[in-house]
């Protein structure tokens, strides 16, 4: 009897996971992966580097403010979060862990599938879970850009 088991991810599957959630549909825009701190770690294509850096301190601010409303308000903790940004263009937003967040830039003009687009996003971000670290580390690097 053969049994197949699936690895878990590790850091060295985070550019993978993030570039493969990119493709996810042909709405989506790019792929942004940033800590609580707001800085940029891991971004996918077509988002320049500069735009992932604008939508990463963006969707940072975002978060900061729905966390911070919850705890007000005893409401609990941020969930998966739609910015709908322009009348074509939105934004997923999923915590990933205590330290990451995960944002999806989504083109919705045409009827983005944005049902798949979630489910494939908090997909990512659990699998990613596992593998970022707890807690934003003091010593920044170069953001990562994952394949296209």
């Amino acid at each position: 009897m053969s049994t197949s088991t699936v690895e878990a991810p590790t850091a060295d599957d985070v550019p993978r996971i993030v570039g493969d959630l990119s493709r996810t549909s042909a709405d989506v825009r790019g792929v942004v992966v940033f800590g609580r701190d707001g800085v940029l770690r891991v971004f996918a294509p077509p988002l320049s580097l500069q735009e992932a850096e604008r939508w990463s301190a963006l969707l940072n601010q975002i978060a900061s403010l729905a966390r911070g409303a919850g705890r007000l308000l005893a409401r609990g903790g941020l969930d998966s979060t739609l910015l709908r940004v322009s009348a074509r263009q939105a934004a997923l937003l999923q915590p990933v862990n205590d330290a990451f967040d995960i944002g999806v830039v989504v083109e919705v003009e045409g009827g983005a599938h944005l049902a798949q687009i979630a489910h494939s996003t908090a997909t990512a971000a659990a699998r990613l879970s596992s593998v970022l670290p707890g807690r934003v580390s003091r010593s920044i690097g170069a953001p990562v850009q994952a394949a296209a």
